[in-house]
Formats: C-alpha cells, sequence, structure tokens
C-alpha cells in the first residue's frame, strides 16, 4: 500500500508497510523455494488448489450463460447459486454453498475477470457457535490483464456482518489497485577472492 484514502502514506505508515511487505515476501519467497526442491509438496499444492475450485464448481449451479463485456474483453456471464443436489463434506464447502451471484470469465484465458456475490442465507461455522456470515453480506472481485501477460487483481469490495464467537462484526472496504511496476532482477555468481 503507498496511498489510504487518495493520501500518500506518511514516514512511519510507509515503513511499516514496507516491513510487511519485505516480510511477507521473505515468507513467500522462502515457501516458493522449499516448494520448488520438493516435486511431492508442489504435486500435493496443486492437487489442492485444483479441489479447491472443483469444489466450488460442485457446491454451485450455474445458469443462464451469456456474452459481455468487461474491460474491454468479450467475457462469458454465468449467474450461481448454492447447488441444492450437492453435499457438502468440508464446513467451507457449506459455506460456499450459500453464496448465489454473478461470475463474468474471459473465455480465450479462462480467468475470472469479475465476480459478485453475496450470502443468500446465513452461513454458520461449527454449528454457529464458532462463527457466522450474515445473509446479505456480499463481496466484488476484479481482475485484469497486464501487458498481456500475467492476471492481477484490480478491485476489492467487501460488505461484511457476522459474528465470531460472541463478538459481532461489521466490515465494509474497498480496494482498488493500480500503478503495477515490472521489475527485472538478476544474479551473477562469481568465485569468492582468495584470502
Amino acid at each position: 500500500m503507498v496511498s489510504k484514502d487518495d493520501k500518500p502514506l506518511d514516514d512511519d505508515q510507509k515503513k511499516h508497510e514496507d516491513d510487511r511487505f519485505n516480510k511477507r515476501f521473505d515468507e513467500m519467497t522462502k515457501k516458493q523455494a522449499e516448494l520448488a526442491a520438493d516435486p511431492k509438496k508442489q504435486a500435493k499444492k496443486q492437487e489442492q488448489e485444483e479441489a479447491q475450485i472443483s469444489d466450488f464448481l460442485r457446491a454451485e449451479s450455474f445458469t443462464n450463460p451469456r456474452w459481455s463485456t468487461v474491460q474491454g474483453e468479450d467475457v462469458i456471464v454465468f449467474d450461481f447459486a448454492g447447488n441444492p443436489n450437492y453435499k457438502p463434506k468440508k464446513t467451507i464447502d457449506r459455506v460456499i454453498q450459500k453464496l448465489s451471484g454473478r461470475m463474468w470469465v474471459d473465455d480465450q484465458a479462462r480467468e475470472i475477470a469479475r465476480l459478485e456475490a453475496h450470502f443468500s442465507e446465513t452461513a454458520h461455522v461449527g454449528g454457529g457457535v464458532v462463527a457466522s456470515i450474515e445473509k446479505g453480506s456480499n463481496f466484488v472481485f476484479e481482475q485484469q490483464k497486464l501487458n498481456d501477460e500475467v492476471w492481477l487483481p484490480s478491485y476489492a469490495e467487501v460488505h461484511f456482518a457476522g459474528r465470531i464467537v460472541v463478538v459481532k462484526l461489521k466490515q465494509s472496504f474497498i480496494d482498488r489497485y493500480s500503478d503495477y511496476k515490472k521489475f527485472r532482477v538478476g544474479a551473477t555468481v562469481s568465485p569468492a577472492p582468495p584470502n
């Protein structure tokens, strides 16, 4: 984050954000290195990601496909709602099944360009004892292809009401992503100088 409410961060905020970014970057770099060194971990991670997508596809019913345009790109739009014939096995599947909304998919890249979803009924975690997400909570997510190379987030909006244990929560926020920069880095390996 480089600005908040369209104002540049002050020095303390910038240092905090830089430290947070660097810590997260180091963690992700370490995980990527571990993953690259272990083909079994790579396969397991890919399997988990594919399972999450397929779980979503099973938990929802998709209807009313049609063509539209998002950010100048032709996309296919689908309406979706919980699949009443799906028997969820995991807590996250039960939560996903309560979602309804609309999804815009770039048919060439097979990427979701925009997703609008809302909870059509209250979702409970742990029978409602652990947490709940109130009916009507909603979110919007957009991503776009940059430089014809990579899809990155461009917009996120969340309006959430719910409860975690006994604490009631109500949260709304909008994030806009912009000014992505492309960096090239290089490294050289050379022998150490003699002692």
